[in-house]
């Protein structure tokens, strides 16, 4: 039977006799396909290695077997394993699509996205298909192709106008562009769609902060702490929001949050000795300073360079 098979933001169609019982040891190479395609089904991951393998030693120009041990490799992390076996079945058959796709997102992972776009582009020449757009523009955005990138997501929002993950990656590429409020209507859509993600309310919350709607801004971090309470970023956000607005006692308060989240966060100590210093905590600001230089860090402004210019 058919069954689509999901990962990392890529979907591949794979053929998948997830019922196959074998009552003997398999005798050709074709029923070892089969048996590899059942155990892989059943996240037997280990087993599908074994019997994609013992097909190619069989018949090694089974690019099916190839091509799924590549995706099982994929499964377990091992994407140069698993980029020599889309390599190994694009040679065998080099108009196959799906081993450009699966590919191209095998070159994301490993962080060659000049060549993945290669792979994902001739992927596209054959199949327009929303996750095959979606990787090519997270190349683009890693390459720093912003337009690129958002032309990419948007084609595949325009296939599946339910996919959340593609707000969220649009609405990356919108922030960098500078586009704050084309940006945060991405965001919303997201969080329309996926309500319980602490990461895109700060984002969204960065986004307010930018455009100086600091009230909406410390609403969207606050969430982001209600909804994960040891998300650091969410107190260090809403911590540097409550500073530029003037309310350092609530600032002080989610630096230390964030510091009893990760006690090596340079940047809390930075702010909270900012803050400590416009209550004229001199002592404790200096406590914050001490830190910073036994992190390795250097202070930015030293609270007593700050009262020799008042």
């Amino acid at each position: 039977m058919m069954r689509i098979i999901k990962f990392a933001n890529f979907t591949l169609i794979l053929t998948l006799l997830a019922n196959a019982a074998f009552a003997q040891a398999p005798t050709n190479h074709k029923e070892w396909f089969e048996l590899g395609n059942s155990q892989f089904a059943n996240k037997q991951y280990d087993q599908a290695l074994r019997s994609y393998s013992e097909c190619i030693r069989l018949y090694s120009k089974a690019d099916g077997c190839f091509l799924n041990r590549g995706l099982t490799y994929q499964e377990l992390g091992k994407y140069q394993n698993s980029y020599d076996d889309y390599s190994r079945a694009i040679e065998i058959d080099p108009n196959k699509s799906i081993a450009y796709g699966n590919r191209g997102f095998v070159l994301n992972m490993l962080g060659k996205y000049p060549d993945a776009l290669i792979d994902l582009t001739k992927a596209l020449e054959t199949k327009s298909l929303e996750n095959l757009y979606i990787q090519r523009g997270n190349a683009y955005f890693n390459l720093k192709k912003h337009q690129e990138a958002y032309s990419d997501y948007s084609d595949a929002i325009r296939l599946n106008p339910r996919s959340a993950s593609v707000y969220d990656f649009r609405g990356r590429v919108l922030s960098s562009l500078g586009k704050y409020q084309e940006s945060n209507n991405d965001y919303t859509k997201y969080l329309e769609l996926n309500p319980n993600s602490a990461e895109v309310y700060s984002l969204r919350g960065l986004n307010y902060l930018n455009l100086k709607i600091h009230k909406e801004a410390i609403s969207d971090f606050s969430k982001a702490i209600q909804i994960d309470p040891k998300f650091a970023k969410g107190y260090m956000n809403r911590g540097i929001t409550y500073f530029i607005v003037g309310e350092f006692y609530k600032s002080i308060a989610d630096y230390s949050e964030a510091i009893k989240l990760n006690s090596a966060d340079a940047n809390a100590y930075q702010f909270r000795s900012m803050a400590f210093c416009k209550l004229g905590e001199t002592i404790l600001a200096e406590a914050d300073e001490e830190m910073l230089v036994q992190l390795g860090k250097k202070i930015a402004t030293p609270c007593s360079a700050n009262k020799v210019l008042k």
